[in-house]
């Protein structure tokens, strides 16, 4: 049985999609996943499930979600003595689970062999596991949460900690002169996914780097016109040193070894990890 929290919430074992049949189970997995052998606390779990302020049977219901989290698992798996065990303690409950059964744990993985990569010179492994991260990575983390007005503390971290690794591993194919190799994937990105100045940053230094000056300007169009209507507030001075850079066809934008990512030392937002 595999989990995947890059994304929507996904269940699968021996290759069948579990189906988690209503929005509270999605709930109660999702966070257990998020803090996967640690304890949620019933406190807790009382205190967020319920934005009006809990009813007075609460922790029954809390205690009832559980138990159906419990026997869903039990009854989705081949192998019941594989299966990942909901276990209630004193204060709250745990998710007994090997963390290689998550995908958001290995995921992080890759950005630290990405790192050891590109330190030692080894491009193709930094693109290999660049590949990798961007197949895992289907969105925002428990994107299905999120769309259903989600916002937990632990849920805004872990895809902080995705964003950041995207970062990550797409400076570490840049600075390699890769970029050839990542721009339809960084635009894709910043089309679909909500994504950091730098994300945004990389992707124009990507596309003008491969000829297309004109995609990297519109990209800074969309994003600048997409953080206004929604945010109420212009892009950092950073992007905008870099939109006019473009616009002059600086020669501090094109790729020499040793280069940095972003070029003249610009100063991008990247994700709060």
């Amino acid at each position: 049985m595999r989990f995947a929290v890059l994304g929507p919430l996904e269940v699968v074992d021996d290759g069948v999609a579990v189906p988690i049949r209503n929005a509270r189970l999605r709930a109660a997995l999702g966070m257990l996943l998020l803090n996967a052998n640690h304890v949620v606390t019933t406190e807790w779990l009382v205190a967020n499930w319920w934005n009006d302020g809990p009813p007075p049977t609460a922790r029954k219901m809390v205690h009832k979600t559980m138990a159906d989290v419990r026997t869903m698992l039990l009854r989705a798996s081949h192998d019941s003595s594989e299966t990942p065990a909901v276990v209630a303690t004193e204060y709250g409950y745990v998710l007994r689970v090997t963390p290689e059964l998550i995908d958001l744990p290995h995921f992080l993985a890759l950005a630290r062999r990405a790192r050891t990569a590109l330190a030692t010179g080894t491009t193709s492994q930094t693109v290999g596991a660049l590949r990798k991260a961007l197949a895992m990575s289907r969105g925002p983390v428990l994107a299905d949460l999120v769309d259903m007005g989600v916002s937990w503390p632990e849920l805004r971290a872990a895809d902080q900690q995705r964003l950041a690794t995207l970062e990550i591993l797409f400076d570490a194919a840049l600075s390699r002169g890769r970029h050839r190799d990542v721009v339809s994937d960084l635009a894709t990105l910043v089309e679909r996914d909500t994504p950091t100045e730098r994300l945004i940053g990389q992707c124009m230094v990507a596309l003008y780097r491969s000829g297309r000056q004109v995609d990297a300007l519109n990209i800074y169009r969309e994003m600048r016109a997409a953080t206004i209507t929604r945010h109420n507030r212009e892009l950092g001075r950073g992007l905008e040193q870099l939109h006019q850079a473009i616009l002059n066809q600086e020669n501090s934008l094109e790729w020499s070894h040793g280069q940095p990512a972003i070029p003249g030392g610009l100063y991008l937002t990247g994700a709060s990890v």
